[in-house]
């Protein structure tokens, strides 16, 4: 299982390394175009956006009690998925669809067949715990084609978060599955492999 994973985010980094050559259809705005969105129908209508746009480098805000309660993040989250799964990756951040709110999808398995046994949606996550040990790996984004960096991450996190329901869960994250949310939970951040936030 633990080398299925492995496996499967690497293939995710080689997608984004490679881009178009690898004959994945990555879904980009230009910085010239591209403006951050914000709510529900604009995430509606997002698409993935590269490097250059603002909400890369945008510390995302959290979603407040009745905007869980009011907006369709099922809905939402679908249309994150959708568009992950379109340009071959396993998560995405909102903030890579020019929306800087703090909402992630997963998919470790990377393939949408695995639905809803391997989906998974994080709204407000928030680290709680890393271990000692870390590890330096090489990673890439779909954000940025063509390129990959050496990063240093913890080998197991725990965080807690709401999902699309706003229900309040804690789980616990070990080795390549643990790297993957730190790199969707940095973008929160407004950290990228390639630039601090602004």
């Amino acid at each position: 299982r633990c080398g299925a994973l492995r496996a499967l985010f690497e293939r995710a980094a080689a997608v984004a390394a490679c881009g178009a050559a690898s004959g994945v259809l990555l879904l980009m705005w230009t910085s010239q175009s591209a403006r951050a969105v914000n709510g529900t129908e604009n995430i509606m209508r997002a698409e993935l956006v590269n490097a250059g746009h603002v909400a890369l480098r945008t510390p995302s805000r959290a979603l407040l009690a009745d905007e869980i309660a009011r907006r369709d993040l099922h809905t939402e989250s679908r249309r994150m998925f959708d568009i992950m799964y379109a340009a071959g990756g396993v998560g995405l951040a909102a903030n890579q669809v020019g929306a800087p709110e703090q909402l992630v999808v997963l998919n470790f398995a990377g393939q949408p067949i695995h639905w809803p046994f391997s989906e998974l949606v994080m709204v407000n996550p928030i680290v709680i715990a890393r271990s000692a040990q870390v590890t330096s790996h090489s990673e890439g984004c779909l954000s940025f084609p063509n390129t990959s960096r050496k990063v240093l991450r913890a080998e197991s996190i725990t965080v807690d978060y709401l999902d699309a329901l706003g229900r309040q869960h804690r789980r616990t994250f070990q080795g390549e599955l643990a790297f993957l949310v730190q790199h969707e939970l940095d973008h929160l951040d407004g950290v990228t492999i390639v630039a601090p936030p602004l």
